[in-house]
């Protein structure tokens, strides 16, 4: 086989690979609170790097945002910089038929 075949054999399996290394990455989108998408996307940085596959995607526009994302179902996390209001909380059960959980990672 000559180098030229070999370089055609090589790129033809990395065309035939790329896919796959698309569609092993999963990714985690966090909305929510302007006070918090700094530190938020802090965190997303130092993640461990043996989870390569993952991939964050971090916005604001704000708490109320984030919670209506994350009711609607348009984000896996939501960043607050309060505590959800019960009515919050419920339309969140209605919507999954388990309670959310709420952690406190810094106070102002």
């Amino acid at each position: 086989m000559t180098i030229d075949k070999k370089i055609r054999a090589i790129l033809c399996c990395i065309v035939l690979m790329m896919p796959q290394v698309f569609w092993c990455q999963e990714k985690i989108t966090i909305k929510g609170s302007d006070t918090m998408v700094l530190l938020v996307q802090r965190w997303t940085e130092l993640f461990p790097h043996e989870h390569a596959s993952l991939q964050f995607q971090v916005t604001g526009g704000g708490s109320g945002t984030g919670i209506s994302s994350l009711i609607n179902g348009t984000t896996d996390i939501c960043a607050s910089s309060r505590p959800m209001k019960q009515v919050e909380l419920q339309m969140l059960f209605d919507r999954n038929k388990q309670s959310p959980s709420e952690v406190r990672v810094a106070r102002d």
